[in-house]
């Protein structure tokens, strides 16, 4: 009878735990949809802004090797470089389709890890400190809250880390069909991946990029394109974010004294925006070459800079993170300060989108099941 109820015990416990993951993983998938769904247009803008500068110069290096016509050709460069900056703000929707479908799975399974692995540590916690003596001094205590303090911001930052890498197998497809459909509009023809279906037209939509990127490059050099390049980015982004974070909320570096206890939130949330800001800004120049990895052809890239690699000549698909990198020092008109194109659009849908992403998901984590 003893075990038979403690069977059922077990086996409640396990649905709940289910349960438990099932609302997670569909309230992170809505806050992660939520999110895309607002910041989108911001996410376009700076993801043109990476590679608009690559535009330029490619098409003025175009221009100085060529003999005859000069004066035709620069003006012809110069109407196209204008009518690629012109481009910018257009069509801000672009790739939404892939996000739609994609983000909410890939965001679930984010809150899902970030959630499950945050457990598994304050577990480990909790057994340490029923195995801990009762007896401990006071100065061993304080060493152990130290320990522990420092412990917890290691342990955030790999929990950031971990539901990172889970969910980067479902946002690198994602980002490489939205980001090449953002970018259609601003990168000249030798420089973007076109359909494979409609005569190297644009992409029509996420299901013809799709399909497009498995018929011409495959599942591993095209739809996986950048998965490490991501999590490099994503990574520290998590560690810095996390730690900073920390770091604000236990030096109350936003705490503005008891005549302001009806804006703590706010202030908390100004922890939050500013951890964002300084992981953005910290990993903006590895954003930028991530995304010149999945969207540009790196045959033009090779050609117009002198940078080359094993076998580059033949193989389009041989851009990697280095190459991209010394692409802007060499050719970039701001030199390094190239690496920053963009940046305050992506400090733009970032910050708002973490704090939209999480507030739903706390919303509704324990209202949906």
């Amino acid at each position: 009878m003893n075990d038979s109820n403690e069977e059922n015990g077990n086996d409640s416990r396990a649905r709940d735990n289910d349960t438990n993951n099932a609302g997670r993983f569909v309230a992170g998938g809505l806050g992660g949809f939520a999110a895309r769904l607002l910041t989108h247009p911001i996410d376009t803008l700076k993801t043109r802004l990476q590679v608009i500068s690559t535009t330029t110069t490619t098409l003025n290096n175009n221009s100085l090797t060529t003999t005859t016509t000069n004066n035709n050709n620069n003006n012809n460069n110069n109407a196209n470089s204008n009518a690629s900056r012109n481009n910018v703000s257009k069509g801000l929707y672009k790739g939404f389709g892939a996000v739609a479908v994609g983000a909410p799975i890939a965001s679930g399974a984010y809150f899902l890890a970030y959630e499950t692995a945050k457990k598994f540590f304050d577990d480990q916690k909790k057994m340490k400190k029923m195995n801990d003596d009762d007896d401990d001094d006071a100065k061993n205590d304080k060493t152990n809250t130290n320990m522990n303090m420092n412990t917890s911001i290691l342990e955030n930052a790999l929990v950031g880390v971990i539901a990172q890498a889970m969910a980067g197998v479902i946002y690198t497809p994602v980002d490489v069909i939205k980001e090449r459909m953002q970018v259609a509009q601003v990168l000249p023809r030798e420089m973007k991946f076109t359909s494979a279906y409609n005569k190297g037209q644009d992409y029509q939509n996420a299901y013809d990029a799709l399909k497009s990127i498995l018929n011409k490059e495959g599942l591993r050099k095209g739809l996986m394109r950048g998965y490490w390049a991501q999590n490099f980015v994503w990574w520290p982004w998590s560690a810095a974010y996390f730690c900073t974070y920390e770091e604000c909320v236990k030096r109350k570096v936003f705490d503005f004294g008891p005549a302001y206890n009806d804006v703590y939130i706010s202030s908390t949330a100004a922890s939050a925006f500013a951890a964002a800001t300084l992981a953005t800004v910290l990993t903006h120049p590895l954003d930028l070459c991530k995304t010149r990895v999945q969207t540009i052809r790196s045959s033009s890239i090779y050609s117009q800079s002198n940078i080359t690699t094993k076998n580059s000549a033949a193989n389009i698909n041989a851009m990697t993170m280095q190459s991209a990198f010394l692409n802007v020092l060499r050719t970039d008109p701001r030199g390094g300060f190239g690496l920053y194109r963009g940046v305050l659009a992506r400090i733009l849908a970032i910050a708002p989108g973490s704090a939209i992403s999480f507030y739903v998901f706390e919303s509704l984590r324990d209202v949906l099941f």
